[in-house]
């Protein structure tokens, strides 16, 4: 018996194993992709100055309204109430399930 449960094991495992060597390199992909695309926004100075285009891409307007002084700010000036909020807007469950929403994950899989 000891026997025939180590090899259906292995033969379990040899069944899963393409399925997470699979998954595996699908989640590298996505992440190197992920990690392009942050360096690629870092890289960039953020804009002061609001730009308005029309749908082919061409400049229509530049906004810039001078009593609201536009600066780029460190994490530490802005107020905890504002991360909140921000955090809030994109995820108001965040900080009960610590970073990975597994009920939204599975309503998203159900769903698409």
């Amino acid at each position: 018996m000891l026997g025939l449960s180590l090899l259906g094991g292995i033969v379990a495992a040899g069944i899963a194993f393409p399925a997470a060597i699979g998954l595996g390199l699908v989640a590298n992909d996505a992440s190197d992709s992920v990690g392009s695309v942050s360096t690629e926004v870092l890289d960039q100075p953020l804009p002061q100055t609001t730009i308005v285009t029309d749908n082919a891409g061409n400049t229509i307007a530049q906004l810039f309204v001078p009593d609201q002084n536009r600066r780029s700010v460190t994490s530490d000036e802005i107020s905890p109430a504002m991360k909140a909020a921000i955090v809030a807007v994109e995820d108001r469950r965040f900080y009960q399930h610590q970073g990975v929403d597994w009920q939204g994950t599975v309503r998203a899989v159900v769903t698409n």
